[in-house]
């Protein structure tokens, strides 16, 4: 659960990447993730290729993350992550996984809440992990070219939509607009020097 949960969250991964990856996937060392692959849970078959051609990508991975995917791989006793009784999860098998995963959030809030920020608990899916991932990396300033190729959307449209829903108030914008500023450096001093 943790890892699934952190998969779609802190690298923007969507439900059928993350169930077709093995450890192979994984660079270590450099700590990324090589997307080139799909899981259809339906057949229970994993695609050699993503949705699309710019599915086909390589993203951060957070080094926690990392280690609990190794040690995920080792606990399956082998390369496949999302495994049970040896064979790649069926759909109801992911779906008991992600109500547990829904379920402790719950608990985690000390109630037993039908309805969280405006949605109802039966309502939330995994997307809603991808769609948190696409918010953070706007809040972390990442331009909309960099957050397209992360998310593996075919059209920037598809990213600006997630984007220009997003607005940053008043005081973040001139706090990171004067921090840029007093940080340019020597050719905004010499541009200062100019003007006297």
């Amino acid at each position: 659960e943790r890892v699934f949960v952190d998969l779609a969250l802190d690298c923007g991964l969507r439900k059928g990447e993350i169930l077709a990856l093995n450890l192979a996937d994984f660079d270590l060392k450099n700590e990324t993730v090589d997307i080139h692959k799909t899981y259809d849970i339906t057949k229970r078959v994993i695609s050699p290729t993503p949705k699309t051609d710019c599915g086909n990508r390589t993203v951060p991975v957070p080094k926690g993350t990392l280690e609990n995917v190794r040690k995920l791989a080792i606990e399956n006793g082998g390369m496949q992550l999302f495994i049970k009784n040896g064979r790649p999860l069926s759909g109801k098998s992911f779906t008991n996984m992600w109500n547990g995963i829904v379920y402790k959030v719950l608990e985690d809030m000390d109630g037993n809440e039908s309805i969280i920020g405006g949605i109802r608990t039966e309502d939330i899916t995994p997307h809603f992990l991808r769609h948190t991932y696409a918010t953070n990396l706007f809040y972390a300033g990442i331009d909309i070219k960099a957050a397209q190729y992360l998310l593996g959307h075919a059209n920037v449209e598809t990213t600006l939509k997630i984007y220009t829903h997003l607005q940053l108030d008043n005081d973040d914008i001139k706090t990171r607009l004067f921090s840029y500023i007093n940080n340019m450096g020597k050719s905004h001093k010499s541009v200062k020097n100019l003007q006297k």
